[in-house]
């Protein structure tokens, strides 16, 4: 689900990117563009592009307030590539890709009466995910340590050992 903070659909190839990119930007810190939205007939999209190369990510994005009602068709978007190279997800450093082909977009309305944009269908799409399991052994403890604080916990040594479990699953212990 995201938000896009408007009440009505956007009507053009830019809106659509400028409703993306403030969205995003709300708990993403970067410099330059984000969102670039390709189409040659709109509201048919041929492509959205997102790089958040180098951006820094210091909180979740804020909570989705639910739907509110039922949902319509709002895009069809030929590909969706978002590249995050080297950011910063709570201080851990970390490169993510995901490509996304044959997307279809639903909209419906959030509680305060602004748009979502909601996936219905995705015909095939791949994500690659890397970091390194020290800094993410190092992120999960300052994280629960924080937590832990205020139980009278103390967190002294995470490890983390990570398998796959088959192609389109992985286990963590």
């Amino acid at each position: 689900m995201f938000p896009l903070q408007r009440r009505s659909l956007p009507a053009s190839k830019d809106e659509l990117a400028n409703a993306v990119e403030e969205g995003l930007r709300r708990f993403v810190h970067k410099t330059g563009p984000i969102v670039d939205v390709r189409s040659r007939v709109f509201p048919y999209i041929d492509e959205i592009v997102i790089n958040l190369d180098g951006a820094k990510i210091d909180a979740l994005p804020p909570r989705s307030q639910g739907i509110a009602g039922g949902t319509k068709p709002a895009f069809e978007v030929a590909a969706v590539n978002l590249t995050a190279r080297n950011i910063g997800v709570r201080g851990v450093p970390l490169n993510l890709q995901f490509e996304a082909r044959g997307v279809c977009l639903d909209q419906a309305f959030d509680a305060r009466g602004e748009i979502v944009l909601l996936p219905r269908r995705i015909d095939d799409g791949e994500i690659s995910f890397s970091a390194a399991q020290l800094d993410v052994e190092e992120a999960i403890a300052r994280i629960l340590a924080t937590e832990a604080r205020a139980q009278g916990i103390t967190i002294e040594q995470v490890r983390l050992a990570l398998r796959e479990r088959g192609p389109r699953s992985i286990a963590g212990e």
